[in-house]
């Protein structure tokens, strides 16, 4: 991501808004210890595979290492590393309790009605 954009482009975008980004998920980490697990977990795992990445970029003028080709044969789902992992995995367990936040939403107003 990012290969084809100019070395400032890439610095500012994708170290800059990233380090920042990772600033505010550490902050919201540090001020909301006594969150749900879950959500402390996905947040961490959002912060470890950015600060992973991050690295990368800055030590690697503004690229990132990715070593895992999955596939099978020709088929190929795409070229990632262990960061992009973390990364997916808060991801989607956030997206998977913003659902399930959801439900229990809709049920407890079905319950009192």
């Amino acid at each position: 991501l990012g290969g084809n954009l100019s070395s400032a482009a890439r610095f500012w975008l994708l170290t800059a808004v990233n380090a920042a980004f990772l600033l505010i998920i550490g902050g919201i980490l540090v001020a909301k210890w006594s969150m749900h697990n879950a959500q402390f977990i996905a947040l961490g795992l959002l912060l470890a595979g950015g600060i992973g990445n991050l690295i990368d970029r800055a030590t690697q003028g503004g690229l990132v290492t990715d070593f895992l080709n999955v596939g099978i044969g020709p088929v190929r789902t795409g070229i990632f590393n262990v960061a992009d992992m973390a990364i997916m995995a808060g991801a989607g367990l956030l997206f998977w309790l913003s659902f399930q936040h959801e439900h229990t939403e809709e049920a407890g107003g079905a319950a009192e009605a």
